[in-house]
């Protein structure tokens, strides 16, 4: 929870007893990272264009090319990167982002999957602003979230702490205060841990009783 830039994930592949190699995980995770940022891109880019914010249209639309761009050379070229880049960080990539070898089904599944955490996660920072007497509307939030959620991603502080903050305060303050903006935040952090924390208290129990 703690590690900068969600690489949190990346511990507990290779500290995880499954049994399977731990390269598989690793591009595993670097995969669903991939997808988040894509459809936090689509997310973004819909809501830039119902919020009618240029900037923000072209940021997420370039994000989204992008990837899709890398994993296009990636897939293409292959074997000459494997080859070229002979080291196993380098093979982990490439193994991730060559999505011939990935089922496609379960490709759109996740991207499914990762488009309604993001957008649940945007109804819950709109309820915060409204748990606060903030007029502000829903879709409004759900334009504006996903590009907080990205300046979150940055990888500066423990855990994106300050700079999710500054992020809100940035993107929302044509509609709310600094005050409430951090307030949010703040809030959205904290059940996000807190909610992690409770549903963990169960397979906690369940693996020490086993």
């Amino acid at each position: 929870l703690v590690a900068p830039a969600k690489t949190g994930d990346f511990i507990k592949a290779y500290s995880s007893k499954v049994d399977n190699k731990k390269e598989n995980l690793a591009s595993a995770v670097i995969l669903e990272r991939v997808i988040d940022l894509i459809s936090l891109g689509l997310l973004g880019f819909l809501g830039a264009f119902f919020i009618n914010n240029s900037v923000l249209l072209f940021l997420n639309l370039s994000l989204v090319l992008v990837i899709i761009s890398i994993i296009f050379c990636v897939t293409s070229f292959s074997e000459k990167l494997t080859s070229f880049f002979k080291n196993k960080i380098s093979e982990v990539l490439i193994k991730s982002l060559d999505v011939r070898k990935a089922n496609s089904s379960f490709l759109i599944k996740t991207l499914l999957f990762s488009s309604s955490n993001w957008i649940l996660g945007g109804i819950q920072t709109w309820l915060f602003f409204s748990c606060l007497n903030s007029d502000i509307s829903l879709f409004v939030v759900l334009s504006i979230f996903p590009a907080t959620v990205l300046i979150s991603i940055l990888p500066i502080t423990p855990g994106g702490l300050g700079v999710r903050e500054s992020g809100f305060i940035f993107m929302f303050l044509s509609y709310a205060s600094s005050h409430i903006s951090t307030l949010v935040s703040l809030f959205y952090y904290i059940f996000v841990i807190l909610f992690l924390g409770f549903i963990g208290l169960f397979f906690t129990y369940y693996v020490f009783k086993k």
